[in-house]
This record gives C-alpha cells, sequence and structure tokens, in this order.
C-alpha cells in the first residue's frame, strides 16, 4: 500500500484547546507500527509527564473524525484515539 506524505503541520490538531498529534500520526513519524509504538510508551510511561498522553472520548473521537482531514481514512481504521 503507498503511503502519503503529509506535513508535519497537518498531523497537529487542537483539542481540548492543546496542540495535539494523534498516536498513528507520530507512530508514522517513527515509521513503527502503532501497536509497538504505544506498547513502548506504556512499558516506559514513568519517562513522559503525566499530561503526555489522553485518550478521547467518544464524544470527542465522534467530533474529531468529522472534522478531521483524514476522516475517509480514519472511520475504518482500528484506532483507540490516543493522543500525544
Amino acid at each position: 500500500m503507498e503511503r502519503k506524505i503529509m506535513p508535519i503541520q497537518d498531523m497537529i490538531y487542537e483539542i481540548r484547546g492543546l496542540k495535539v498529534m494523534m498516536d498513528r500520526d507520530l507512530a508514522g513519524l517513527y515509521e513503527v507500527e502503532l501497536k509497538v509504538m504505544n506498547r513502548a510508551v506504556k512499558r516506559n510511561i514513568k519517562r513522559f509527564p503525566d499530561d503526555f498522553m489522553f485518550q478521547l472520548t467518544d464524544k470527542e473521537w465522534a467530533v474529531f473524525i468529522c472534522g478531521a482531514k483524514m476522516a475517509p481514512q480514519m472511520k475504518t481504521a482500528q484506532f483507540c484515539g490516543h493522543i500525544l
């Protein structure tokens, strides 16, 4: 599957008044699988500040999908909605 190159600024969203990146975008930048990156973060969680990561509520996720530039791809993606 061919991957589109997306400028980093297009991967930054404002949620809860914070500028954030989705875990899947960050994993893509590092060229690792999403589950591998999330596992590494959880395994090393004490190395990160308390506010490093949060998970979207169902309502936030629905609003995000409706307004995101990549909404068509994300609606069908397996994605847990972690914000980094």
